[in-house]
C-alpha cells in the first residue's frame, strides 16, 4: 500500500497542473561528461558539517562548524591550505554571531556579507582586512536590523533577501530587495508544480539553494527535492523570473506541521549547492534516491542550457570556484571520514 501511494503522489506531482504555465520537466542531458581527480588542499583542520563556502583573492572562506562555543567561519590559503584565521565564535557582540549560515563575498569590493537570523542582524566587514590581519577590529562587525530571512547578497544598490521567516501578517517573502531596513519588491511566485499537502511547494522551497551572478543582476536557485533551475533579473527596483528548467520532479509531501517529508526509495535529490561564475553555473548535483551519492558537478550556461557534467572521486558537500585558475575547490570527506579541502582541475 506504502508504495502505491508513493507512486500517486509521483503522479500527481509530475501532472500539476494542466494549464500552459506548467512546468514541464526533461532529463538533463549533458554535451561533454568528464571524469576529475580530487587533489587534497587541507586535511589537518578539525571541522564538522560545512554549510557554505566561496573563493576570494587566493582565499577560501569555509562556513563550518567545529564546537558548540567556537568560531563559524574559517579562511585557508586557497594554494597550500593554511588556516589563516577563525571568525565569530558565539555571541551577541562585536565579532561574534549566533549563527553564520552563509557568506556572501563581493569580488569586486571584498566586502563579505551574512545574515544571522537568529537575532535578526546583518553582518558585513572587509575580507582582505582579515586575510592581512590589519584593522580587523574595526572591520570584522557591523550590523542593522532588518526583516528576517535565511540569507542576503549584498546586490548593486541594495541587500537582496532569501526566504524570509513568516510576518505578523502572516506573509512569507520568497526572495526581495531591502532598502534601509524596508522591503521595496517582492517575488512570492513557485514553480507551477503540485505537491500534496498545505503549501507544500513553498515549503519544499525554504530548503533550495541560491547564488548572485558577479555583475549581481542575475540570481540562481537551485532545488534540492527534484531538481528545478530558476534564473532571476535583478534590477534596482526590482526582481523578475527570466528562465525556468525542469530536470526531476519533485516527489515529497509535507505532515501536519508543514515540515517537509520525504519518500524513501522515491524521492530523488537534486542540487545541494550552487556556485555562480561570470559564464556558468556550477552544481552539486546527486540525481539519485540515496542522498549520500552527491559525486557529480553538473554546469549550465545563464540560460539554464546544459554544459558539461563532471563525475568526481569525492562525496561533494560545499564548492566554489576560481575563474582565474579555472579551479574548483570542495569541502568533503576522505576514507576515515575525516573533513578535507580538495580541489579540482577544470578542463577548458
Amino acid at each position: 500500500m506504502k508504495r502505491i501511494i508513493s507512486y500517486l503522489l509521483f503522479a500527481l506531482a509530475v501532472m500539476g497542473c494542466s494549464n500552459k504555465n506548467e512546468l514541464l520537466f526533461a532529463d538533463a542531458v549533458f554535451p561533454e561528461i568528464i571524469d576529475l581527480k580530487g587533489e587534497v588542499v587541507e586535511d589537518t583542520f578539525i571541522m564538522g558539517t560545512c554549510y557554505d563556502m566561496e573563493y576570494y583573492n587566493h582565499t577560501l572562506w569555509v562556513v563550518g562548524y567545529i564546537g558548540e562555543e567556537e568560531e563559524d567561519l574559517h579562511v585557508f590559503d586557497a594554494n597550500t591550505g593554511r588556516h589563516i584565521k577563525s571568525l565569530y565564535p558565539k555571541g551577541r557582540g562585536t565579532g561574534e554571531a549566533i549563527d553564520v549560515p552563509h557568506i556572501n563575498i563581493d569580488k569586486q569590493t571584498g566586502r563579505a556579507t551574512f545574515y544571522d537570523y537568529n537575532v535578526n542582524r546583518i553582518h558585513y566587514f572587509q575580507a582582505d582586512s582579515v586575510i592581512m590581519h590589519n584593522e580587523i577590529d574595526i572591520h570584522l562587525h557591523s550590523s542593522l536590523d532588518t526583516i528576517g530571512m535565511s540569507q542576503i547578497f549584498l546586490g548593486k544598490e541594495n541587500y537582496i533577501g532569501i526566504s524570509g521567516v513568516r510576518q505578523p501578517d502572516g506573509k512569507c517573502p520568497r526572495i526581495f530587495l531591502i532598502e534601509h531596513d524596508s522591503i521595496i519588491n517582492e517575488y512570492n511566485d513557485l514553480p507551477n508544480i503540485y505537491i500534496p499537502g498545505k503549501n507544500s511547494v513553498r515549503a519544499g522551497y525554504m530548503f533550495a539553494n541560491y547564488a548572485l551572478h558577479p555583475s549581481k543582476t542575475k540570481l540562481i536557485c537551485a532545488s534540492i527535492y527534484g531538481a528545478t533551475l530558476e534564473i532571476f533579473n535583478i534590477q534596482a527596483k526590482q526582481i523578475t523570473l527570466d528562465t525556468i528548467r525542469g530536470f526531476i520532479p519533485p516527489v515529497y509531501s509535507t505532515n501536519k506541521h508543514g515540515h517537509v517529508e520525504i519518500l524513501p526509495g522515491e524521492t530523488i535529490f537534486g542540487f545541494f549547492d550552487v556556485y555562480a561564475t561570470n559564464d556558468f553555473i556550477y552544481t552539486i548535483y546527486c540525481a539519485n534516491t540515496d542522498v549520500k551519492k552527491k559525486y557529480q558537478i553538473a554546469v549550465f550556461d545563464w540560460k539554464g542550457n546544459e554544459y558539461r557534467l563532471y563525475k568526481t572521486d569525492y562525496p561533494l558537500e560545499c564548492i566554489c570556484v576560481d575563474e582565474q585558475s579555472n579551479q574548483l575547490y570542495a569541502t568533503t570527506v576522505n576514507q576515515k571520514g575525516e573533513k578535507i579541502i580538495v580541489k579540482f582541475k577544470l578542463p577548458e
